[in-house]
This record gives C-alpha cells, sequence and structure tokens, in this order.
C-alpha cells in the first residue's frame, strides 16, 4: 500500500496543510460583501433613473389621447409597486452586505477561539440572512405587481 505523502516546499520540508475555510475564507466572505456594496450603489443608480423617467411619463400631462381613469389607476398602481419593489431589493442587498461581514468575522473569531464572540456574531449573521429572505420576496411581489400593471396599462393604451 502507497504511502501518502505531503507536498514539499522548496527547502524540502512539508507544507502544512491550510483549512478550507482558514484565513482565504473569511477573505472570500469579505470580498462578496465589498461585491454586493457595489451592486447597490449601481441598482440604487439605475432604478432610480429609471423610476425617475416613470414618474415624468406619469405625471405628464401631454398625453393625447388623455388618460382614462383606469389607466391613471394603474399608474397608481405601477410607481408605488415599483418603489417598494426597489426599496426592498436596497434592503436585500444591504442585508447580504451585513450578513457575509458578520460571517467573515464569526471566522475570525473561531480562529482566535472566542467561543462567546463566534456565537454571537453568528447570530447576527442569522438575523442579517432573514433580513435578506424577506426583503427578497417583498422585492419579487411588489415588482410582479408593478410589471403587470405596466402590461396592462400598455394593453389599454394600445386599445384605446
Amino acid at each position: 500500500m502507497a504511502k501518502k505523502t505531503e507536498p514539499q516546499s522548496e527547502a524540502g520540508s512539508p507544507k502544512p496543510k491550510e483549512d478550507v475555510r482558514g484565513k482565504g475564507f473569511a477573505q472570500i466572505l469579505h470580498d462578496r460583501a465589498r461585491a454586493s456594496a457595489e451592486r447597490l450603489d449601481a441598482l440604487m443608480m439605475s432604478l432610480s433613473t429609471a423610476l425617475l423617467g416613470v414618474a415624468f411619463f406619469a405625471l405628464s400631462t401631454e398625453v393625447s389621447p388623455a388618460l382614462t381613469t383606469g389607466q391613471r389607476l394603474l399608474l397608481l398602481v405601477v410607481l408605488p409597486a415599483l418603489g417598494i419593489s426597489v426599496v426592498a431589493g436596497m434592503i436585500g442587498l444591504r442585508a447580504d452586505v451585513r450578513r457575509n461581514l458578520h460571517h467573515a468575522a464569526a471566522v475570525q473569531h473561531k480562529e482566535k477561539g472566542e467561543k462567546a464572540e463566534v456565537t454571537a456574531t453568528y447570530r447576527k449573521r442569522d438575523r442579517w440572512l432573514g433580513i435578506e429572505r424577506i426583503a427578497g420576496r417583498v422585492q419579487e411581489i411588489f415588482f410582479v405587481i408593478g410589471i403587470l400593471a405596466v402590461s396592462c396599462y400598455a394593453i389599454l393604451r394600445a386599445v384605446m
């Protein structure tokens, strides 16, 4: 039976084994938090611009033919639905940032042997995970409501 050998360093001594979730794992979580924060900034700018366009269109009085009551009601559904979807999306991304930061901190506390800090930090991570899940559902629901209302509005504008 062949004996497994440890990888050798240049000096010939065995390289120390590094836990897959060691120092590198905490850095990966920090990197994820940073990437989420960058996506959050980009999302806020993109959606703010899009909502500004929707609001301008909805508030425009130079629409020909004039908007019917049903069309106005649909626009009154679209704006808050998409607004809530945007806010929920930003909350979800913020929660993702916080969750990854707490996860990274917990891994670092674990490496230092600080058990009380590990438990407290994992609780914070789990709380942010719950917030992220709720925000994600709210975002999806109100986005669908907004898209359906926009679709109905477009159909009514085309027909009338």
